[in-house]
């Protein structure tokens, strides 16, 4: 289960069938935060903020809590979306 409101509803990746027909193949199972466990530190701090608007500083202090794994990687990919879109002059 995916934490706070960040739970997509139709995540998927396309494939070709045996007949040539592009077919959509549900993703959701192999997202990072499926695995995220609902009581844990992370988990609680998803719930209340949203990573996409939180400060850089607050997610480096995320990603150095973090156990070394595919979260942290995750963590990596967002802080990386976010300082692309800092640089560039949004928020």
């Amino acid at each position: 289960m995916l934490v706070g409101g960040y739970r997509p509803t139709r995540l998927t990746t396309t494939h070709l069938n045996k007949r040539g027909e592009i077919m959509a193949a549900p993703i959701l199972l192999a997202h990072p935060l499926n695995d995220l466990s609902p009581d844990c530190e992370l988990s609680l701090v998803l719930e209340r903020e949203d990573p996409f608007h939180m400060p850089l500083e607050r997610l480096e202090t995320l990603i150095e809590r973090s156990e070394p794994g595919e979260m942290r990687g995750y963590l990596f990919g967002l802080y990386d979306l976010r300082r692309a879109v800092v640089y560039a002059g949004g928020n």
